[in-house]
């Protein structure tokens, strides 16, 4: 029996008497020399084995721990170098980002006093431009002005227009309600009376009463009267919703409608093809002058205050309590404009003569002047201290009458905006130019009818 170590620190033992082993330097073998006992040579022996087992392991776990001590090392060296590698990149990268952003900045303030310069340049440039345009507009105004002698002239004559009252020509004192002069050379004038309710016809040359009609029984008193274009016809409208027509030469009556409603305004189309009236519950009738035929309109929500055709378009325009001025097609009832959010009632309209301006008046005490083809506000006239109940613009378009609950006439010169005259009296609730110029008229609540004569 043999027992050995072998290189990898394992004990064999073998019942040979004599193996044949290459003992190593590592190798312990006991050879059976003929002893039965082998017991405590075993356990030398395995005890040898052992300890050179654990001489081993401990040698190996030595060198475990060296080489685990070096990699920590190594790994605690590396983590520095990588941490100071880090913050040298950062320094460096902040270094870099600093000089950018100085750069950046740097070339932000020359872009600054480039654009800078370059408004500056471009102002006294546009400045300049503008200066020269002034001179440019101030001697062709001064041009104009010295070689129009007429138009200065014209503009001195209606700055300088008197109005003197004529009323006494009459021979009469006309309780009136109504008033408006023929479209032919302001030959004559139609004036609704009160007393009695009748429309009647002055002839403006002789003073003297052409003809007249009575309103009707229960039509009641006269509220609004109108020339036909030609001059020949009067269309008038009552307290109690009649709307007459009479002709002037043969006093041959027309009846639109019987006395139905209220109106308070009646208007002759340009053409003299149609007449229209604005009652006091917002009816807007139009009537065909040949067939009577009638066309209604949509109307308003409030009483119907003003109604005039347009001398150029032809269309009809109302003017309402209910804050709105609408534009109406004649042929069909439609409406096709409107000017509202005017915030006040309106009270009164009217077109100049050649269709251009609308002026209307209003129960905040003011009279506005529009263009009645784009609709735009072109003025506004704080004409009075009560609201405007009639307007009226001369034959040549430069001057625009105004009547007044304040119990005035103001007439204002359009070239201007300057007050010619005004006539303080009581409620002033109609005006009308004649179409030669030659008189104002203006109804007069308690007083009646007003006539000027120009100067």
């Amino acid at each position: 029996m043999a027992v050995f170590l072998s290189q990898s620190n394992q004990c064999y033992y073998t019942k040979a008497a004599n193996p044949e082993l290459e003992y190593s330097d590592t190798a312990l073998a006991l050879e059976n020399k003929g002893k039965d006992d082998m017991t405590e040579e075993v356990r030398q022996a395995v005890a040898k084995c052992e300890k050179a087992c654990e001489e081993q392991k401990q040698q190996i776990r030595d060198l475990f721990q060296k080489e685990k001590e070096a990699l920590n090392a190594q790994c605690t060296a590396e983590k520095t170098q990588q941490g100071k590698d880090c913050e040298e990149a950062k320094t460096k990268l902040k270094e870099q980002c600093e000089g950018q952003k100085s750069q950046m900045s740097q070339q932000c303030q020359e872009e600054k006093n480039n654009l800078s310069a370059q408004c500056t340049k471009e102002k006294e440039e546009q400045s300049k431009a503008c200066d020269d345009r002034v001179s440019i507009i101030d001697g062709k105004l001064t041009e104009c002005r010295d070689k129009n002698t007429e138009l200065i002239e014209t503009i001195n004559n209606v700055q300088g227009t008197k109005w003197v009252s004529s009323t006494g020509s009459l021979g009469a004192v006309i309780k009136a309600k109504a008033v408006a002069f023929s479209p032919k050379n302001g030959e004559k004038m139609a004036v609704g009376e009160l007393f009695p309710q009748r429309v009647v016809v002055w002839d403006m040359k002789t003073k003297q009463v052409l003809t007249g009609w009575n309103t009707g029984t229960g039509a009641g008193m006269p509220t609004s009267v109108a020339w036909s274009p030609d001059g020949t016809k009067v269309l008038c409208g009552t307290f109690s919703g009649a709307v007459k027509m009479w002709d002037v030469a043969t006093g041959y009556e027309q009846v639109f409608q019987d006395a139905k409603g209220s109106v308070n305004q009646v208007a002759f189309s340009p053409d003299g093809k149609q007449v229209a009236a604005g009652f006091a519950d917002g009816k807007v009738l139009i009537w065909d002058v040949a067939s009577k035929i009638v066309t209604t309109t949509a109307g308003h929500s409030d009483a119907v205050r003003a109604l005039t055709f347009s001398p150029s378009s032809g269309k009809l325009v109302s003017g309402s309590k209910d804050k709105t001025i609408r534009f109406w097609d004649p042929r069909t009832g439609t409406k096709t404009h409107e000017i509202g959010n005017l915030g006040v009632g309106i009270s009164a309209i009217a077109f100049s003569p050649d269709g251009k301006s609308l002026a209307s008046g209003s129960d905040d005490n003011s009279v506005r002047v529009w263009n009645a083809e784009t609709l735009a506000q072109r003025r506004v006239l704080p004409a009075h201290t009560g609201p405007i109940n009639g307007l009226a613009f001369s034959a040549d378009g430069r001057q625009l009458a105004s009547a007044s609950d304040d119990g005035t006439v103001r007439v204002w010169s359009l070239v201007d905006d300057y007050v010619l005259n005004s006539y303080q009296q009581r409620k002033v609730e109609a005006v009308a130019f004649s179409s030669d110029g030659k008189y104002l008229a203006s109804v007069v609540g308690l007083e009646g009818l007003q006539l000027w004569a120009r100067e």
